[in-house]
């Protein structure tokens, strides 16, 4: 399997849930779930995760040691619609590419995000539980939302 796509429906409108996905990721991003959700090595812990929130800008985490992991870089920069971003994992052969398409379907938007770039990662057994991660990721967003 070579990508993966998981899809939400938000109640709340494209440039607020845009907006929360890229600006607010620091606040609704579950470190530790099904899986770990982080970058952060076992001799720290994870401490911020956040973007550069424009074309070219680097998705990134911060740990408690103040030591940086860049996870990729914002490809595709169109707010409210589109985002797309790579990621790496140091395991990675070469990056994947996630991408988010942020759709106004009446007082809910949509959320469509597929993952891609497992075969030339040399990782196509991931796909499958990364389709797991992000559909608790995307969960996580929603109930962010929720209480906003």
């Amino acid at each position: 399997m070579d990508s993966v796509t998981e899809s939400i429906y938000i109640r709340a409108s494209k440039a607020k849930v845009f907006e929360a996905f890229v600006n607010h990721i620091g606040e609704w991003w579950p470190f530790k779930g099904k899986f770990s959700y982080s970058f952060a090595p076992e001799s720290t812990q994870p401490k911020l995760i956040q973007f550069e929130a424009r074309p070219g800008g680097r998705f990134y985490e911060t740990f408690a040691n103040g030591e940086q992991y860049e996870i990729g870089t914002i490809t595709a920069w169109q707010p409210p619609d589109q985002l797309s971003f790579t990621w790496k994992g140091e395991e990675y052969k070469a990056p994947t590419l996630v991408e988010v398409q942020f759709t106004q379907a009446e007082d809910q938007t949509k959320i469509t995000l597929t993952h891609s770039g497992w075969e030339a990662a040399g990782l196509p057994d991931y796909a499958e539980s990364y389709g797991v991660g992000w559909e608790e990721i995307l969960g996580n967003l929603s109930s962010w939302l929720a209480g906003k």
